[in-house]
């Protein structure tokens, strides 16, 4: 009943320009490793609603800070959840506000840093 509503596009080799236009990504992986979807979103500055797999999406999602986690393949949950990031506005903009700088520690520049400090102290 949400065709009207929903389109899925299927494969895409660039997603940014979907990610960064999105209102909010909604990850339903039953698991999960390291996201890098949801880090890319929130890199975006676009909030994230997901499944809190076992591993993943609650290590970079923090519950209505950057996005909201709800139990896994609690479909029900889900749907409150989405409803929610919509209807809330408050919400909404908070999670918004808070996307980029949730995820900052993830940037190219600090992330080199400790692979370049890994090295060093490893060569010695």
């Amino acid at each position: 009943q949400m065709s009207k509503f929903i389109h899925l596009l299927g494969f895409k080799n660039n997603v940014f320009s979907y990610v960064t236009n999105a209102k909010f990504l909604v990850l339903t992986s039953k698991y999960e490793g390291f996201s890098m979807v949801i880090l890319e979103a929130l890199f975006a500055g676009t909030p994230v609603v997901s499944f809190d797999c076992e591993t993943g999406p609650g290590e970079l999602v923090q519950n209505e800070h950057n996005g909201l986690l709800v139990k896994n393949q609690d479909f029900k949950a889900l749907q409150d959840a989405i409803e929610r990031m919509v209807d809330d506005s408050q919400l909404y903009y908070l999670c918004k506000e808070n996307a980029k700088t949730s995820v900052s520690s993830f940037s190219n520049e600090k992330i080199s840093k400790k692979w370049l400090d890994l090295v060093k102290n490893n060569t010695n």
